[in-house]
């Protein structure tokens, strides 16, 4: 995981990151399909302004490969959060890259709870979202193509992903 890293979004990522989220294998599991540019102009300038609420790129081997979001909810203690990597290339580090994200979000932000929707078809990432404790809600579809998802943190550190990822990195 030393070669994996976080680094908070600034402006000369803006026009990188608009081109990411057009591309199909990104935009194929966006909720909103399309986006204008003065729309990714208005989120881009959000979570430049924010300070916890924010997003972040993802760096492997110092090549910008992905990007990180929490947003805020209405509900107390909990957050939304997703990612993406741009190419299949680097699907190898999805499961290092959620564990880096709920690390963040349950210990370094103290957040209980994670809410989410996901695209039906991503059954691979749906696999692993169990795998991490994440529950699933069928009842509360959106769209009829999204399922809402949501991981408490008591169950993000019961499940055998955390165990994992602890006894591979040690102290969190």
């Amino acid at each position: 995981m030393k070669h994996l890293r976080l680094y908070k979004i600034n402006y000369s990522d803006k026009e990188l990151v608009y081109k990411w989220r057009k591309k199909k294998i990104v935009n194929n599991f966006f909720l909103r399909k399309k986006i204008t540019k003065q729309e990714h102009h208005d989120w881009f300038k959000k979570k430049m302004n924010s300070k916890k609420f924010s997003a972040w790129i993802i760096k492997y081997c110092r090549k910008k490969i992905g990007l990180i979001q929490i947003d805020k909810t209405t509900d107390v203690n909990v957050c939304n959060a997703g990612f993406y990597t741009i190419s299949k290339n680097y699907s190898f580090l999805t499961f290092e890259i959620m564990n880096i994200i709920h690390q963040f979000i349950f210990i370094k932000l103290n957040f209980k709870k994670i809410s989410s929707y996901i695209s039906k078809k991503n059954k691979n990432f749906r696999k692993l979202n169990k795998y991490n404790g994440y529950k699933e809600f069928d009842q509360l579809e959106f769209n009829n193509k999204f399922i809402y998802s949501s991981l408490k943190k008591t169950d993000w550190l019961k499940s055998r992903s955390f165990f994992y990822f602890k006894k591979k990195y040690g102290k969190l």
